[in-house]
């Protein structure tokens, strides 16, 4: 019971924590990685899967992201999922090229099942629905520069799926 308390408090934490920043200069666009949902749905349950969790640890996790998204109090409501689509073997690269000291036991194994799990979520929608909004996959496969470079395409990709949304409510 302790490993929940402890890890229900980290959740918290994390989601306090979260420092917004700004994906688009010219708009007002808070954007939290990962978001509370991957959270939910990929980390935590990647954790289940790998036995990390005990069913009563996940099912306190999901009562505190349930707390979480639908308090009134609270303004989590998702507008839009933009999810950057890369290859796992991509990420890992990036994670190794980092060399940061907390990311050195994360292995391509794991990077293989986080990224199952959001193509199932988010891609082929077999998990986990429906999706809390809708939501854009941008490929990020390519070098990071170049992602930089076509920032106003991809901006324009987001403003549209964000007024089709919003058009509909």
């Amino acid at each position: 019971c302790f490993t929940t308390i402890k890890i229900s408090w980290a959740y918290i934490a994390f989601v306090v924590k979260q420092k917004p920043f700004f994906f688009f200069k010219k708009k007002n666009f808070l954007n939290f990685f990962p978001c509370l949902c991957s959270s939910r749905h990929c980390f935590v349950e990647t954790l289940y899967q790998q036995g990390k969790l005990t069913d009563i640890e996940k099912a306190v996790l999901a009562e505190w992201h349930q707390y979480l998204t639908t308090n009134p109090r609270l303004d989590f409501k998702v507008d839009l999922i933009i999810y950057l689509r890369t290859s796992p073997e991509i990420a890992f690269s990036r994670i190794q090229k980092r060399q940061r000291t907390e990311e050195n036991h994360i292995s391509l194994d794991y990077i293989k099942t986080l990224h199952h799990l959001h193509e199932n979520w988010l891609i082929y929608k077999t998990k986990f629905q429906p999706l809390p909004a809708p939501g854009v996959a941008i490929t990020a496969n390519e070098d990071l520069g170049i992602l930089l470079d076509t920032e106003q395409v991809l901006e324009r990709q987001v403003l549209e799926k964000i007024a089709s949304h919003s058009s509909k409510d």
